[in-house]
């Protein structure tokens, strides 16, 4: 979701911001599992990635169900782990999208991408955004071409992105990767910078520039450090439910795991969890200092929407 998207959540963030919490969020993020076949640097889930535990399929099923039944419209796999390790991750696509009519996009390493799995996607995802790495580039690349030939063959409208993270010491090698890519005929390219507690916070704004510079039309390039001054009030326009059925507030739980678990959908229905006192209290109490550690882009939607709805210099009740 881009900075403008966030404005076609007008209704629901006026109403987060008058301290309600909406009857559905319109979007439920799943991790399928936990455990990765990659162990990448800057990955904020690399400890809960030790071992593999992939979310049962019956379960899963139930789940999904009562998503729509709350008023979800769309589902996005991402991880937590790599989500094409999951053993039952085709069938777990069909489901959301030709049993329950969901919309779906997956977010993947792309190292487990097959002709299978390819077709599947092209005809049921509305995006797949593949993350790419130095040590990895040159055989991921080759399946992100035999997805984009596919597409062609099929004519499908499948958004196809890529996404790189960026450091002064890898961007030489990065700016390359770039220009490798951008000829390929994906639809969109993110670079974000890499960070992490090992990795310190520089300023990439030259390297920003330089990136820019390429003339990509379809290239998104922010690798400023953000941040918020006030609480985060704009999560429940999403949700996020792991491998275990635990319900996180947003994707950075990695380290306050108590203070952003709002229930378990394996123990007690997502109707009983969504909007409860136990939700309504987690979200009062979001620590902004934690939320900062993290690059995040509600960081953006939040300060965006807050002086939208703050000075009212759109005059946004008029057309």
């Amino acid at each position: 979701m881009n900075g403008s998207k966030i404005l076609s959540f007008y209704n629901e963030a006026l109403s987060l911001y008058c301290g309600e919490i909406i009857s559905s969020p319109r979007m439920a993020i799943i991790y399928p599992v936990y455990g990765c076949n990659f162990n990448c640097q800057g990955c904020l889930c690399s400890d809960f990635n030790q071992e593999k535990i992939y979310m049962d399929y019956e379960k899963f099923k139930t789940l999904v169900v009562q998503l729509k039944r709350q008023g979800v419209h769309a589902i996005e796999f991402c991880g937590g782990g790599e989500p094409l390790l999951h053993p039952k991750i085709c069938e777990m696509i069909s489901w959301i999208t030709n049993s329950q009519h969901l919309d779906f996009g997956l977010m993947t390493n792309g190292s487990l991408l097959t002709d299978e799995l390819n077709y599947l996607l092209l005809t049921r995802a509305k995006y797949v955004r593949v993350s790419l790495y130095l040590n990895s580039y040159n055989a991921v690349i080759k399946k992100v071409q035999k997805l984009i030939a596919m597409k062609k063959e099929l004519g499908s409208d499948t958004a196809i992105g890529v996404k790189f993270l960026i450091s002064e010491e890898t961007q030489e090698k990065i700016f390359e990767l770039i220009r490798q890519t951008k000829d390929l005929g994906v639809d969109h390219i993110s670079v974000k910078a890499l960070r992490g507690e090992d990795i310190p916070v520089t300023d990439l704004s030259a390297v920003e520039k330089k990136i820019k510079a390429f003339g990509f039309p379809n290239l998104s390039c922010d690798l400023s450090k953000t941040s918020i001054t006030k609480p985060c009030w704009l999560s429940p326009i999403h949700t996020l439910i792991d491998p275990l059925g635990d319900v996180y507030i947003c994707c950075y739980y990695m380290e306050r795991k108590a203070d952003h678990c709002i229930g378990n959908v394996f123990e007690k229905p997502f109707s009983e969890i969504w909007g409860s006192n136990t939700h309504y209290k987690k979200i009062s109490e979001i620590s902004i200092k934690k939320c900062n550690v993290y690059d995040c882009r509600w960081h953006t939607y939040n300060n965006q929407m807050r002086q939208l709805f703050s000075t009212n210099r759109m005059q946004h009740e008029f057309c």
